[in-house]
């Protein structure tokens, strides 16, 4: 007795040809990927072997191509490598060779809004590459709706080259974004605040859920009333609570700020909801505006009655002599979780070191990841 033949999703080819008549209808984002769901179908020996592979192989091969990590947005670059650029570009090329796999690779082409990426000096200076992208992709998504239902991630840099248009460009792209998910700004320049809020003040962006953004861009932060994550990726992250206070009281995660005894006090009243907290207690000597932690303003943070979790970045090896960090402040996050009434709470150690060519003194380096540890308070 023969084995019943292999079963998997549809080929790309069968995704067009054999769709069930109830899904050609299904909106973008009915699903946990966003993608339309297809029915379970036998592989065939019909039409060109790319075509004939079955979608799981196809997306394994997609995530071959690396996206930008969260991990190098949150060490705020100018600009991000042109490699990233690699899956976009090969996804919009395999849309171009046929109807089968344009209605497969297009959507996934335009899941991400990039306009960060710097492709070298033949290009020209990177602000202008970025700047030009970053209006170029605005003014065609705005215009082509097909198109602008898939994005999901928008991730920029901002500066200051003619801003006046395309601040505005970029505002009018956001608007048509229907399924926009996330905002990343990967880079603002530190004295485009007043551009931003000019531009950003009568903006309002609904759809947006998580952002990450430096502290001079809480104009934007402003414009998302609905967003439930944050993340600093640039300075204390003071004016961004401020922003949370003003305007987005429904964030639950709150990650990249400075524990001070300012930022500590409005936080409870910006952000009642909030269950997990991510705090920087090191490297805070190279930071101007930013004084040495005090233990007591982790413990402060005890008045955030919903708080489950906190996370507490610490230095690393060599590290340790630039991080100003100790077992106090450790020690101090978990009496301040057991002042909460959630449950299930815990204290996540993320262990970094400083990664810089100069050592542990340069000011021209970013933090990196070691190892963490995630300890249930109680069980210390």
């Amino acid at each position: 007795m023969t084995s019943p033949p292999t079963r998997y999703r549809a080929s790309i080819l069968q995704v067009n040809t054999m769709a069930r008549p109830e899904d050609k209808n299904k909106p973008v984002g009915d699903d946990q990927e966003g993608r339309s769901s297809v029915a379970d179908v036998q592989i065939t020996s019909v039409g060109p072997a790319l075509l004939r592979l079955p979608i799981e192989m196809f997306e394994i091969i997609i995530a071959c191509f690396a996206d930008i990590p969260t991990e190098l947005i949150l060490q705020n670059p100018t600009t991000v490598n042109a490699s990233y650029a690699e899956r976009m570009r090969a996804l919009h090329a395999l849309s171009q060779t046929s109807r089968a796999l344009r209605e497969y690779c297009l959507p996934r082409a335009w899941e991400r809004l990039e306009a960060c990426i710097e492709y070298g000096p033949e290009h020209g200076v990177w602000y202008k590459q970025v700047s030009n992208r970053l209006r170029n992709i605005s003014n065609g998504l705005a215009e082509s709706p097909e198109l602008a239902q898939h994005v999901q991630i928008a991730t920029v840099s901002l500066t200051r080259c003619s801003v006046d248009v395309i601040l505005p460009a970029f505002t009018r792209c956001l608007e048509r974004l229907p399924n926009l998910h996330t905002l990343q700004i990967v880079h603002a320049h530190s004295q485009m605040s007043t551009a931003l809020k000019d531009t950003f003040e009568s903006k309002r962006f609904p759809q947006i859920r998580t952002i990450i953004l430096p502290s001079c861009a809480q104009s934007v932060l402003r414009a998302c009333p609905e967003v439930r994550h944050v993340t600093c990726n640039e300075d204390n992250g003071g004016e961004l609570v401020t922003a949370i206070l003003a305007s987005c009281k429904k964030v639950e995660i709150l990650r990249g700020i400075t524990p001070e005894s300012a930022i500590v006090k409005h936080l409870s009243k910006a952000a009642p909801h909030l269950r997990e907290l991510g705090i920087i207690s090191c490297a805070v000597h190279s930071w101007p505006k930013v004084r040495e932690i005090s233990p007591y303003d982790i413990r402060e943070l005890g008045k955030l009655t919903n708080l489950s979790n906190i996370t507490i970045m610490v230095g690393e090896g060599e590290s340790i002599c630039r991080a100003k960090t100790c077992k106090a402040h450790i020690q101090a996050a978990f009496e301040a979780l057991e002042q909460s009434t959630a449950e299930n709470k815990s204290v996540t150690v993320r262990y970094s070191a400083w990664i810089s060519r100069r050592g542990a003194e340069d000011i021209n380096g970013h933090w990196q990841t070691v190892r963490e540890e995630e300890i249930a308070v109680g069980m210390k």
